[in-house]
């Protein structure tokens, strides 16, 4: 939970390029940041976070491929959900390339609310 919120990157103050491929995110064992979770992945949660939100300003290039988290009570990988992935690219206001698991629907849609976004799929 820690690392999705990127306070450890913010001190990286030119970030532009952030590869997280196949990251899992696990927090069953985290008693601290397992609460987070909902605002991560949840839609109806009432604080809505997105991925690195600590330290997104810069960000150009990012790569979310197969990004999957452990829900509390579970032991399954779940992909992320589309709506975390599309609140990523909401809030990321230099993002100009962004590689993930988008579905072909949300990447058109996106495509039109930021033009200068190139989406890769793989």
């Amino acid at each position: 939970g820690y690392f999705l919120r990127g306070r450890d990157l913010k001190t990286l103050t030119n970030l532009r390029e952030l590869w997280a491929d196949n990251l899992l995110c696990d927090w069953r064992y985290d008693k601290l940041f397992a609460p987070l979770l909902s605002q991560f992945f949840d839609e109806n949660s009432i604080i809505q976070r997105f991925f690195f939100f600590a330290c997104n300003e810069k960000l150009e290039r990012v790569s979310l491929l197969g990004g999957r988290y452990v829900k509390i009570g579970s032991n399954d990988a779940i992909k992320f959900p589309q709506m975390s992935l599309i609140r990523f690219v909401r809030n990321t206001p230099q993002l100009r390339w962004f590689r993930s698991d988008l579905a072909e629907e949300n990447v058109r849609m996106l495509s039109e609310e930021r033009p200068e976004i190139t989406f890769v799929a793989s």
